[in-house]
């Protein structure tokens, strides 16, 4: 379960907001504490919401501006962060956002759930999703020629697994589906964006397990060289 925190793409608060110099929130100093309100509301639309929003999405239901949103949001990420008694944190995938439990609590939280059915991937799966991930958009054809052979089971069982889906069909003759990654396979690696893979990582790794242990090692490593 990769549920790590992540950087966030954020905006400006308004000037009325300082920055706690020890979490790195933002401290409003409106009388009317509207700041923490609008946290309170933040947190409270993504935990029902259950998948996760765009910041437009979410600026829609807030009734607050993209800038403020985005500040909001970055509140409410050092928030969860700085709470030791906080089980979630906030995430950010691609352009969207979302509420997840924290990594170091996967283990307690796997013993509520019944163990995965899948099988680990094998090796030709793998090698298809690594093909997705690198050149999305991607077509079933396309993926063929990229690795040699049939790929009609292994794409099937990538979609049965959520780490691809159909995200279009080309405009040709037999109007081909096109493949992509999902939220589900940035979830499971621990990343915020496809674009914080590095060319070709994925073929180095022997299962998504391998590549989210690493990326959440780099996460620490780039962390603990930083000054508080």
């Amino acid at each position: 379960m990769a549920t790590d925190n992540n950087d966030l793409t954020i905006g400006t608060e308004s000037s009325r907001a300082d920055v706690d110099s020890k979490t790195g929130a933002h401290v409003d100093t409106d009388p009317e504490g509207t700041t923490a309100d609008k946290i309170a509301l933040t947190q409270a639309v993504l935990f029902v919401s259950g998948e996760p929003l765009s910041l437009q999405h979410l600026c829609r239901v807030t009734e607050l501006s993209e800038a403020d949103q985005a500040a909001i949001l970055a509140d409410l990420a050092a928030k969860l962060e700085a709470d030791d008694a906080a089980g979630i944190c906030l995430r950010r995938l691609e352009d969207r956002y979302c509420l997840t439990t924290k990594s170091e609590l996967s283990n307690a939280l796997e013993k509520m759930f019944e163990p995965r059915k899948f099988a680990k991937l094998s090796p030709a799966a793998y090698e298809a999703l690594a093909v997705v991930a690198y050149n999305q958009p991607v077509t079933r054809s396309q993926i063929e020629t990229v690795r040699g052979v049939n790929s009609d089971n292994v794409i099937g069982r990538l979609v049965e697994r959520g780490l691809i889906e159909v995200s279009g069909y080309l405009d040709a003759p037999g109007r081909p589906a096109q493949f992509v990654t999902t939220e589900r396979f940035l979830l499971e690696v621990g990343l915020s964006s496809i674009d914080e893979l590095e060319p070709l990582e994925l073929m180095m790794y022997g299962t998504l397990q391998d590549l989210e242990q690493t990326v959440q090692e780099q996460k620490e490593d780039v962390s603990s060289g930083i000054d508080p």
